[in-house]
């Protein structure tokens, strides 16, 4: 698919019988960017979770990972396992349309399209802009005509809150990043679902956080159809082989 963007931006040029470059804004900006498109049947489903929204029980949803170039892609915004909207409180979480023209051109010192992960400084340049734009085009994909970005991959993490003794908790989350705060150890694969809550269990128990026991996992239940897809590093790698080896494809975690 092509995608004519119009872009305003800035430069610095030396007017007439001047010697100092001066900052002047042009809206001439101009760049179509190809967007990839596919089948459904080149980026297969490698995850599937059904499950609802912590602020709404009532409004269930479904979560769909397809893996692509080593990447798994959704078509809706995904944060921490749930759904995640552009404005607070709304459920419009799915990626727009592309439109055939993006008017970007503005007075403002930013060129911004949150709605598609746009935003740039008019101060860079019309090179860096239309380098920019290029990289950006990369980020998206139509698979059998819906708009899909990349998707952080879904991982458990054992977490604790207070002080212990039932002041806090412990719990087992479901996270799509690594906190620097918070040991890599505490991190698992969504194929180690049970060694998650051991460690969770375990992390409880000596707390004393007998409120939080027995531990389950917050978030949907997953489906993992393409355990190849996980990259998050095993706790124990032989033993989860086995295991999943032995599992039959879609087996819900």
């Amino acid at each position: 698919m092509q995608v004519k963007i119009l872009f305003s931006y800035v430069e610095n040029i030396v007017p007439p019988s001047c010697r100092n470059p001066r900052p002047v804004r042009f809206h001439d900006g101009e760049l179509k960017i190809h967007i990839r498109e596919i089948e459904s049947a080149d980026a297969p489903v490698a995850l599937r979770a059904e499950g609802s929204l912590l602020r709404n029980p009532d409004l269930h949803y479904t979560l769909v990972y397809r893996w692509w170039k080593n990447q798994l892609w959704s078509p809706i915004r995904i944060d921490c396992g749930q759904p995640r909207g552009m404005s607070a409180g709304k459920e419009d979480w799915a990626y727009e349309p592309w439109p055939d023209v993006l008017d970007l051109r503005t007075q403002d010192a930013m060129l911004s399209a949150y709605s598609y992960d746009l935003s740039v400084c008019t101060h860079e340049g019309r090179h860096a802009i239309e380098s920019y734009l290029k990289r950006a085009a990369r980020s998206h994909v139509l698979i059998d005509g819906v708009p899909h970005r990349p998707a952080a991959e879904p991982r458990y993490v054992v977490m604790t809150f207070g002080l212990g003794q039932n002041h806090g908790g412990t719990a087992c989350m479901i996270d799509n990043y690594y906190n620097s705060n918070i040991s890599r150890e505490a991190y698992f694969n969504l194929l180690e679902r049970d060694l998650a809550i051991n460690r969770a269990t375990a992390i409880a128990t000596e707390r004393g956080d007998t409120k939080c026991l027995p531990i389950k996992p917050h978030g949907p239940a997953w489906q993992i159809l393409l355990p190849e897809a996980l990259q998050v590093p095993l706790v124990e790698p032989s033993r989860c082989v086995k295991e999943t080896q032995c599992q039959p494809q879609g087996v819900v975690l």
